[in-house]
């Protein structure tokens, strides 16, 4: 770490403690005993739950009855995300509970989950080895709760911590996977007010970020690693759930009776015991965004989660701005909700508000073994943030307290360090939106909400001068780097624009932060081209303020006479160079926005031979790397092929970037297919695929989305010989979004000389 920044982040008084290195057995260990016996919860308690449930699914219903959302898709779907998530750009994610004793996870090559431990100390040999070396094997899950003491809990000084790192809003956890409620439920006896610590650990923490505007967003997990429940012989057995699997029901024993304690056993597992708890959280509460998760292989119509997002949202009309994030159920991820969820990029969307959930390190919540090397310089976190910003994210950092509630000083310094960076750059991150081209080199470009503003954040020193070919400046325009008064010098012409970086500042003291430095540019307006599919008409838009956009179709440069646009425009048959600028106080303004657009070729001849018949020269892409042998007539996840809603039998799935190759059939004269982003990309990424007989470029695709539908190659195999092979390369166009799914569906050779139009 940079030792000027250790001098400056000192750790707060009374906030931060070290870890517990390693953890271990108490040397009075002692089983835990619920004061309750499982039996005894049943007869006592079980009947009256189950009868309050009814009500308070009835209670459900008509709240949706009467209010205006509905738990339909259709309903669902149109509700939007607040302005304030748009605004916020940066959330803390409290990841904390009985996880966080054991605090530990094996390496898995990527993301490691500590929370999963209530799981994986018996499912996963590795964890279950280090579980019984440090616990014992007789030790089982629900003995953690009475070594989850938090004694330091302290939810001010935690909301004075998570403001000081710039947070605009916390995520926290109300019920995880081990199933215990962080406050005192009618639902269930398992909770930290009768277990644990024994407080109720929610309600002062929502306090606390109430008092510093932080808004509050509920985590909470659908399904439990095991829950107590009724079997058809009305005896209490238990429940399981393993790694995103249902695992059935099975007779209570020594062992799982204690990771069940204080479960009030039920028949009916969602309608009788989660849908009623959450509604509970909800009524309590009152959040202002709900975080589902545990929807992994479980049906929306199954979780009640429709249900419970239409009540949420009816319960907040007209007195405030709520969100629900995209964990419905099985394949509702990047599909539906006001926010899609990542964890370590899996998702990015630039249509759609995303939301990328990560630890400072690799681990999903507090890991004993973390340190210096494993968390990273404080650079490394501020530029991940600065990137996720700058691909339309919000990012909700991960740094979870341990056992007693503190967090650990390496933590702590961390935070502290990304919100001294906002303080002097958040004008680039706060109340932002995207900027194309994203990205250039190692600058991120956001913007402010009306376009007149661009802010160009350089992750490396920029040096003596800065080049920026992705942005225009105003004629005139004072440009400045935040945090420094002095207007930079500057110039600007049809290569780009030129920020000379004044000598006083190649000092590093002088520089107004260490590790990202914030350019705020006046800019040009500029014409946004778009269009949402192959045969669909081209709209266009002004980022910025200006009197018209004007376009031509043919090419050429748009003058102040040229078309002004006033409604989607349909385009001719065939290839259009469409071009477009904008128009104030009767000159034109802005760069030129250019895009060459064609309407989808006719369907091509079926081929003679299919390459699902023949073998593969080679194989080089996606998951066939990573396990998944197959890609005849299955895309790359080994699932069928799938395009624009319409299910194909035959053809090839592989995964941008990458490549495969067949060895020419004799006498082919063509090659055909249809190619296009498969259905289980969601809709994410782009690519473009180039088709090449040898080295020699036959034919390539436009950019491909997955919203576009399927494109048709019809390629002459003019010089092929009998040596020849076809190369089919798939590149992901350098968007950074991964889900580049290539499916090549009908594809072949034809052998005969029947063909449709050349080309492609």
């Amino acid at each position: 770490m940079n030792p000027n920044i250790a001098l400056l982040l000192a750790p707060l008084a009374g906030l931060t403690a070290q870890p517990n290195l390693p953890p271990g057995r108490p040397a009075d260990f002692r089983p835990f005993r619920y004061e309750q016996t499982t039996e005894q919860l049943a007869a006592g308690l079980s009947a009256a739950q189950m009868k309050r449930a009814a009500s308070e699914l009835k209670a459900i219903e008509q709240v949706n009855e009467h209010g205006p959302w509905k738990p339909t898709w259709e309903s669902l779907d149109r509700h939007q995300a607040p302005e304030w998530f748009l605004d916020a750009k940066l959330g803390v994610m409290l990841n904390w509970g009985m996880h966080s004793v054991p605090a530990w996870d094996k390496p898995r090559g990527g993301a490691m989950y500590p929370d999963a431990y209530g799981c994986a100390m018996y499912v996963d040999a590795d964890v279950r080895a280090h579980h019984s070396q440090h616990w014992g094997a007789d030790f089982q899950w629900d003995d953690f709760l009475p070594l989850f003491k938090a004694e330091q809990y302290d939810p001010e000084a935690l909301g004075n911590l998570f403001e000081e790192a710039g947070a605009r809003y916390l995520i926290t956890m109300s019920k995880h996977h081990d199933g215990v409620a962080w406050w005192d439920s009618q639902w269930t006896k398992r909770n930290f007010v009768r277990m644990g610590p024994k407080q109720d650990l929610l309600t002062p923490l929502l306090a606390a970020a109430k008092k510093r505007q932080l808004k509050a967003v509920l985590y909470f997990c659908y399904e439990e690693w095991a829950t107590a429940m009724l079997g058809e012989d009305e005896k209490p057995c238990c429940r399981l759930w393993n790694w995103g699997t249902y695992a059935g029901l099975h007779p209570l024993t020594v062992e799982s009776r204690r990771r069940v304690s204080g479960n009030i056993p039920v028949k009916n597992y969602y309608d009788q015991y989660m849908t009623p708890l959450v509604k509970e959280m909800i009524d309590r509460f009152d959040p202002d965004g709900l975080w589902m998760d545990g929807e992994w292989a479980t049906p929306s119509e199954t979780l009640r989660s429709r249900e419970l997002a239409a009540y949420f949202y009816n319960r907040a009309q007209g007195r405030k701005e709520v969100y629900v994030n995209d964990r419905y159920g099985l394949g509702t991820r990047d599909q539906h909700g006001d926010v899609f969820c990542s964890e370590y990029n899996t998702t990015q969307s630039y249509a759609h508000p995303w939301e990328e959930c990560q630890g400072i390190s690799q681990s999903f919540a507090y890991n004993y073994e973390d340190n210096e090397e494993s968390l990273g310089p404080p650079a490394r976190l501020i530029h991940r943030f600065i990137d996720i910003v700058s691909r339309n994210g919000n990012l909700a950092i991960i740094g979870g307290p341990t056992a007693s509630g503190r967090y650990p000083d390496n933590v702590v310094q961390r935070l502290k360090a990304l919100g001294a960076w906002l303080k002097v750059n958040g004008e680039a991150i706060y109340a932002t939106r995207v900027l194309p081209p994203y990205q250039e080199g190692h600058v991120a470009y956001t913007r402010s909400k009306d376009g007149t503003l661009a802010y160009a954040i350089c992750k490396q020193w920029p040096g003596a001068s800065l080049r920026l070919k992705g942005v225009r400046a105003e004629e005139g325009a004072q440009i400045t780097m935040l945090g420094v008064a002095q207007p930079l010098l500057w110039q600007q012409n049809d290569q780009g624009l030129t920020i000379a970086i004044p000598e006083s500042l190649q000092d590093e003291t002088a520089r107004p932060c260490r590790h990202a430095w914030a350019i705020r540019i006046p800019r040009q307006p500029q014409a946004v081209i778009s269009r949402s599919g192959f045969n669909a008409p081209v709209t266009l838009a002004c980022l910025g303020i200006c009197d018209r956009v004007v376009y031509t179709l043919d090419g050429s440069e748009p003058m102040p006479g040229s078309t002004a646009f006033s409604a989607p425009v349909t385009l001719p048959a065939g290839t259009t160079v469409f071009k477009a600028r904008c128009l104030r106080s009767g000159r034109l303004v802005g760069q030129t926005a250019s895009a060459q657009f064609q309407t989808s070729p006719p369907v091509p001849p079926r081929p003679d031979v299919y390459l699902d018949t023949l073998e593969p020269v080679s194989f080089k892409t996606g998951w066939q790397a990573e396990g998944v042998k197959t890609w005849r007539n299955v895309n790359c996840h080994g699932q069928p092929l799938k395009v624009g809603g319409e299910t194909f039998v035959r053809g090839v799935g592989f995964h941008a970037p990458g490549e495969v190759a067949f060895a020419v059939k004799p006498g082919s004269q063509r090659f055909v297919c249809r190619v296009g982003i498969d259905d289980a990309a969601k809709g994410q990424g782009s690519a473009v695929v180039k088709v090449l007989l040898g080295d020699k470029l036959l034919c390539q695709t436009p950019v491909l989305t997955g919203k576009d539908g399927l494109w048709t190659i019809n390629a002459r195999l003019e010089g092929a010989t009998d040596t020849s092979v076809l190369r089919i390369v798939a590149e992901d166009n350098a968007d950074g979004i991964h889900g580049d799914n290539i499916d090549l569906v009908d594809a072949g050779f034809v052998i005969s000389s029947r063909s449709a139009s050349p080309g492609s």
